[in-house]
């Protein structure tokens, strides 16, 4: 089973941190991977009208921002730049590209 997941917090996807999936605002689950890539490519053409700065990582990856779209850290005591993004995953684990 793979699934297209959208992220939104201040990690690109392919960092894939201990806690990414408490970033997680969406899943779409499909059968195959050709399904999941043609939903993920669709999800990426609206993102890609909506925000200017994009970086893709391979052909699953893929994070979307407009600069100034930032929250407060504590522990840092900065702003941290805000990412809208997308990923292929398979049975919720990492594949592919890294």
């Amino acid at each position: 089973m793979y699934q297209v997941v959208e992220l939104y917090g201040d990690c690109e996807p392919w960092w894939f941190t201990d806690d990414w999936q408490d970033d997680t605002v969406q899943v779409e689950a499909f059968e195959t991977y050709t399904k999941a890539l043609a939903f993920f490519q669709d999800r990426c053409s609206q993102y890609e009208q909506d925000y200017p700065e994009i970086r893709y990582e391979g052909e699953t990856m893929a994070a979307f921002w407009k600069e100034g779209e930032e929250r407060w850290c504590e522990e840092c005591g900065d702003y941290i730049q805000q990412y809208h993004s997308l990923a292929v995953v398979q049975d919720g684990q990492i594949f592919g590209n890294l």
